[in-house]
């Protein structure tokens, strides 16, 4: 049906032993082919499919077996979850379904009841989260609901933050041991971003890191709030164009110096967890007002970074911030992937990878948050930093380039990372604004540009 969702399945889901997913389980959901228990597959999120059953040579026989219809209207961006033949899908909206995924049969369906909220990127919604006879959604009206895995029926709902003020969840909520973990969106509207999570329980919450550090909050540098050191150069490369002394004369004159109440860093994607060492990994988005870093002088920490939180209390143990100051939308927003990778000296080390915006591959030491490597740029570069002007400069890739949402991927067989790019334009032009209410918050007009 024209302008509808279908979901379509080429192959049968195998079955195992009908019981529920625990913890142990999913520590170890990667080694299982007949299951699917997490957004990336695993914990690590290397979406790696441990089996052969489909390869070189039968791929080109796989055939329709059913499709279902979804009835929702929408851009899919889902998941499936699937455990003991069983499929569970959302769609945009915030409807949960549970099907059959032998025969497309649904099971039973829920929709959360969405009051009219705020919407940066779509009413798109990436997967839930299972734990035990519990099925765990986001949804866009910055809310957490747990289900029934077995009627649908709503168990409990806790609301995260408040969507009138810009807030909405969007991601695939992951488990660590009893807790649901979930990242906030939003920073196009002048939220001031957070992961938080809740006892699987009974949705009380357990702990709570700010995106974006207060003026007092201490950082593993030794530096405190999100003014940061003011960084000349991405990764220490690549000339930012900041007018530094300027930044700094506006950060001592006091007129901006509540900004990081509204500092943005959104967590859009699933976050990855490092069992051995209690660590749970996140990427974040751009800083608020999006564009416009002339309120908001400093590296506007930690927008646009990489972290590795406690996932017991969530304390923050290092961050590695790949665009300081941010005035192009350059998001860290694909999910982290964990792997064992080659240092400097080739030896191996825990690693931890994640694709940007700006067209590279990173490659971290997981432990200590050290950029070991930086990939060549995967599509052209051109104006990349580029400030915007008046009459407009064209860059590639901008906004909507790069490494997007997309999930990468990794293979423990050939060693390597695989990503999706972004051949996609902007041309910036530095011209006011004036918001309307409910606009989002960005300080220049951005024209798209796709190549």
């Amino acid at each position: 049906m024209k302008g509808k969702l279908l979901l379509t399945v080429a192959m049968l889901a195998g079955t195992s032993a009908a019981h529920a997913a625990t913890w142990d389980e999913l520590v170890k959901a990667g080694a299982q082919a007949n299951n699917w228990l997490l957004y990336g597959g695993n914990l690590e999120e290397t979406r790696y499919w441990p089996s052969d059953a489909i390869n070189t040579q039968n791929v080109g026989q796989l055939k329709v077996k059913w499709v279902f219809q979804t009835g929702v209207l929408g851009s899919f961006e889902n998941s499936p979850i699937i455990e003991n033949g069983i499929m569970y899908v959302t769609t945009p909206y915030n409807h949960a379904f549970a099907i059959e995924a032998r025969t497309g049969k649904e099971l039973w369906h829920y929709q959360q009841r969405l009051a009219s909220v705020p919407l940066c990127c779509g009413p798109n919604n990436r997967s839930v989260a299972i734990l035990g006879d519990t099925v765990f959604m986001a949804t866009l009206d910055a809310a957490l609901v747990a289900l029934d895995k077995k009627t649908g029926e709503k168990l409990w709902e806790t609301q995260v933050a408040d969507p009138a003020m810009g807030y909405s969840l969007t991601m695939a909520p992951v488990i660590y041991k009893d807790k649901v973990i979930v990242g906030m969106g939003g920073a196009e509207y002048g939220i001031r971003g957070m992961i938080t999570a809740y006892n699987a329980s009974d949705g009380e919450q357990a702990w709570r890191w700010y995106t974006v550090p207060s003026p007092d909050d201490q950082q593993p540098d030794g530096t405190k709030g999100w003014e940061g050191v003011y960084q000349a150069k991405a990764d220490g490369i690549n000339d930012l164009h900041r007018d530094i002394e300027a930044e700094k004369r506006a950060a001592q004159s006091g007129e901006h110096k509540d900004a990081w109440e509204r500092g943005g860093a959104s967590n859009w994607m699933t976050n990855a967890v490092d069992v051995q060492r209690g660590l749970v990994f996140a990427t974040l988005g751009n800083p608020s007002p999006d564009l416009d870093g002339s309120v908001r002088p400093g590296d506007n920490r930690w927008s646009d970074s990489l972290v590795a939180l406690n996932a017991d209390t969530g304390r923050l143990v290092w961050a590695y911030q790949y665009v300081p100051h941010d005035v192009w939308d350059l998001d860290a927003v694909s999910p982290p992937i964990l792997a064992d990778v080659p240092d400097e000296n080739g030896k191996t080390v825990p690693g931890v990878i994640t694709g940007g915006k700006t067209g590279w591959v990173y490659v971290h030491n997981r432990e200590t948050g050290k950029l070991i490597r930086r990939s060549p740029n995967m599509i052209p570069h051109e104006n990349l930093f580029a400030l915007p002007t008046e009459k407009g400069v064209r860059m590639l890739p901008g906004a909507n380039g790069g490494v997007e949402w997309s999930p990468g991927a990794y293979s423990p067989q050939t060693k390597d990372a695989y990503y999706v790019n972004l051949a996609s334009a902007d041309e910036l032009r530095g011209q006011a604004r004036t918001l309307g209410e409910g606009e989002a918050l960005v300080g220049r007009r951005l024209h798209l540009d796709p190549w």
